[in-house]
C-alpha cells in the first residue's frame, strides 16, 4: 500500500514539475524551483518497493536547490512526514 502511494506521488509531482504547477508556495526552495523549473531534468523509475528518482540540472544554482529538496525528502523519511513538512528549506542554507 504505502509503495502505491509513493509511487502516485512522486508521479504526480513529477508531472506538476514539468508543467510548472506549484506546490508549497511558501517554501523558499520549492518556490524558487518552480520559478526554474525548465531548468530541472527529473527521472523516476518505478521499483517494487517505491521508486528510484534522480534530479539533475545543469545550472549550478538549480542542482543547489535541488539538494536541499533532498535533504528535506531525507528528513521526512526519517522523522515521518507531518514533523518535516511544515519546515521550509531555508533552514538547509539553500534558499
Amino acid at each position: 500500500m504505502r509503495a502505491t502511494l509513493i509511487k502516485d506521488h512522486t508521479l504526480a509531482m513529477k508531472d506538476r514539475v514539468e508543467s510548472g504547477a506549484r506546490v508549497r508556495t511558501w517554501d523558499p526552495v520549492f518556490r524558487e524551483l518552480f520559478d526554474g523549473h525548465a531548468k530541472v531534468k527529473l527521472e523516476v523509475v518505478l521499483t517494487e518497493k517505491g521508486v528510484s528518482i534522480v534530479e539533475t540540472s545543469d545550472d549550478p544554482e538549480t542542482l543547489r536547490l535541488l539538494k536541499s529538496h533532498s535533504a528535506g525528502v531525507t528528513d521526512m523519511v526519517r522523522e515521518g512526514g507531518r514533523a518535516s513538512a511544515a519546515r521550509d528549506g531555508s533552514r538547509l542554507g539553500f534558499s
